[in-house]
């Protein structure tokens, strides 16, 4: 019987995530991608009147959760899986010499903020493994919970006070899709 403990954990980790997450309003990739499919396609995203979404990056308060930052310049890298020979050391880093560390990614990073071009990126990073806000890897899944902070934050404070804001549906306004967003009580 092979007994392995952070297998046991993560698992368990899971289900309680998928616990809160039942009556949560909180969108996942999947709720996401069949929201989006409503819109006309050519139609720009907006998280709020001036900002748009930028890219995609780990979310910082649950490394294994997806976030959509709107600093521009600021997306991701989205690898395969990991190599058999990858070196990730106690910390969950890639060593320097990790074969995983400077193979050919997936960009997750956006340039139009289109319905269209969100949509193509988000679901060509689905089943991709995805890096840590500080270092390891995730595999981003249609369950996968989603998030809005910018590069090193939890939150963002586009509807108020600096909070965990994440999205819970998509409207049209003015000519664009706008993301409602709902932060944590």
């Amino acid at each position: 019987m092979n007994f392995d403990l952070q297998t046991m954990i993560d698992g368990q980790m899971k289900a309680l995530r998928d616990a809160e997450l039942k009556y949560s309003p909180q969108m996942t990739v999947r709720d996401l991608l069949d929201a989006l499919a409503n819109f006309d396609k050519s139609k720009k995203l907006k998280l709020t009147d001036s900002e748009s979404p930028t890219g995609f990056q780990s979310w910082r308060w649950r490394y294994a959760e997806l976030s959509i930052t709107y600093e521009l310049g600021w997306g991701s890298s989205f690898e395969d899986q990991p190599l058999s020979d990858c070196e990730i050391d106690e910390m969950w880093d890639h060593a320097y010499e990790c074969p995983c560390w400077w193979r050919p990614a997936v960009n997750g990073t956006l340039t139009t903020s289109t319905v269209w071009e969100f949509i193509d990126v988000l679901t060509s990073i689905i089943w991709k493994v995805m890096c840590w806000y500080k270092g390891g890897d995730f595999t981003v899944w249609e369950s996968t919970p989603v998030w809005v902070a910018t590069y090193g934050n939890s939150g963002c404070n586009l509807i108020g006070d600096y909070e965990n804001t994440f999205i819970v549906w998509l409207e049209e306004k003015n000519g664009d899709v706008y993301f409602i967003l709902q932060t944590e009580a």
